[in-house]
């Protein structure tokens, strides 16, 4: 990796590590949400301080080029990403369809009275 392109992926990756604590500290999102961007930004940000460690683990796991590496990990977090908010929008799923009923219940009980 070169330098200007390490340097760019520095400034983009604090920078948005930054943007994202500011939100978080700013109330704007749940801290739950976000503590796996947190630890993304934080992994690019070391991936540009030490990027001999991606060639070392690319010639480890025996991937033609680092940049390889990087796309296969960073396509299996997103993949974990969508896993975990699909689990979220299930369950949201099933707690509005157990709200409607309990309202529309209450609302049958009270029109008898």
């Amino acid at each position: 990796m070169n330098n200007l392109a390490r340097i760019l992926l520095f400034i983009i990756s604090t920078g948005t590590f930054f943007w994202v604590m500011r939100k978080i500290r700013d109330y704007q999102v749940q801290i739950d949400n976000m503590i796996y961007w947190v630890i993304f930004f934080l992994g690019l940000i070391l991936i540009s301080i030490f990027p001999n460690f991606i060639f070392y683990l690319s010639y480890l796991l025996s991937i033609d080029t680092p940049s390889n590496f990087v796309f296969i990990c960073l396509i299996f977090f997103l993949m974990l990403k969508v896993f975990n908010l699909s689990l979220k929008i299930s369950k949201l799923q099933y707690q509005l369809q157990k709200l409607t009923q309990i309202i529309v219940l209450k609302e049958n009980f009270d029109g008898r009275k």
